[in-house]
């Protein structure tokens, strides 16, 4: 039978939700955008009609109230947050997690609407900014534009990192693999920006029948998860041991199979069975992810105590099938970079695991 764990008389959990949204309201976005664009967004919002119930009604105000969003955080006993995107930005089609990327002819535009967010998010982020770690927009069209978005991420303080949308293989867009993004990994890691990948928008489009929604909800996970092997065969992480890279809202026990499958590819090509290994790697890929993908959720590496770290990602290395010795490379790099935790079952954790997930985006506040 197994115990339940207490806590000392004093002590008390510090509970911090790794998959929060919010955003802007209409109005406040039309404020945030480049004023170049304002008329063309008047226009586009008179025709726009909101299709998402969470959207509509009074409940879409704790998008962006800061006192009401403080008062419902902390009734659930939650005292800090990364925020994904949730609102529609200006010129989207959809919410963006679910949105398409910009064909060529409406890039400029988006380009302007997701600014205008992360300008808006910047703001908000800093009225709490112990409690709110928000993770700003790019687009994958223009590495360039990228580069800039990443940039004013670290500048405005937007800790979560950025979010890098999906890449739906009947897109304008180059493979991840593609040497063009090269730019965008290198000011990442030279800047410590976490590179985060929300499921959602990776998938393919559906047509309108009636069994689209059900196709995108049955694989629109499977569609995000290729990102990491797409990365890590690309020699992403070889050329970049530093990137941050966070897989979210897309469970963590496909990690271990996908990573063996990885090696088991490698193995027969490298062997001359099927194929011939065209990218020269220093280890296995599967070793290589097992190293890198500890768990799923980022957080400020300041907050964060070195023993537990090393505890708690040593026990999940040897969850996924990982080497300890090779985690531990990788797990001193997390003392000063984002804590990487596990999360896909915590029924077992143990309180000194559970500190770790717990971490609060600022201080380690503690309720009064």
């Amino acid at each position: 039978m197994s115990s339940i764990a207490t806590l000392p008389a004093g002590d008390r959990y510090v509970l911090v939700s790794a998959d929060c949204h919010a955003g802007g309201s209409m109005d406040q976005y039309r404020g945030y955008l480049d004023p170049a664009y304002r008329d063309e967004f008047d226009a586009w919002r008179e025709q726009y009609k909101n299709p998402f119930r969470d959207l509509q009604g009074g409940g879409r105000t704790r998008n962006w109230d800061h006192d009401r969003r403080i008062s419902e955080l902390e009734a659930d006993g939650i005292v800090g947050e990364v925020l994904f995107p949730n609102t529609v930005p200006p010129f989207f089609p959809a919410a963006q997690l679910v949105a398409r990327p910009p064909s060529a002819r409406d890039f400029e535009r988006r380009l302007a609407g997701i600014r205008a967010h992360n300008r808006w998010l910047a703001d908000w982020c800093s009225l709490a900014p112990e409690r709110r770690a928000g993770v700003a927009q790019i687009f994958l069209n223009d590495v360039d534009e990228a580069v800039q978005d990443v940039r004013f991420a670290k500048d405005a303080g937007l800790r979560g990192g950025v979010l890098m949308p999906g890449r739906p293989d009947d897109s304008e867009l180059a493979p991840l693999v593609d040497p063009v993004y090269e730019p965008l990994w290198s000011v990442c890691e030279e800047l410590e920006v976490t590179i985060n990948h929300h499921s959602g928008s990776a998938g393919p489009k559906y047509g309108k029948y009636p069994v689209a929604d059900v196709l995108w909800l049955v694989e629109t996970s499977w569609f995000s998860h290729r990102a990491l092997w797409h990365l890590i065969l690309g020699g992403v992480f070889e050329r970049h041991p530093n990137l941050k890279f966070v897989v979210t809202e897309q469970g963590a026990s496909w990690v271990p199979s996908t990573l063996a499958m990885l090696d088991g590819y490698h193995a027969q090509m490298a062997s001359g069975r099927v194929g011939v290994v065209e990218q020269g790697t220093q280890v296995l890929p599967g070793e290589r992810g097992r190293a890198l993908v500890v768990g799923v959720i980022a957080a400020p590496h300041e907050l964060v105590d070195a023993d537990e770290v090393a505890a708690l990602g040593l026990a999940r290395a040897r969850e996924a099938g990982g080497d300890p010795a090779v985690a531990g490379e990788v797990l001193a790099r997390l003392q000063r970079q984002a804590l990487v935790v596990g999360v896909a079952d915590l029924s077992h954790a143990s309180r000194r695991h559970l500190r770790v997930v717990a971490v609060e985006h600022g201080k380690r506040a503690r309720h009064p």
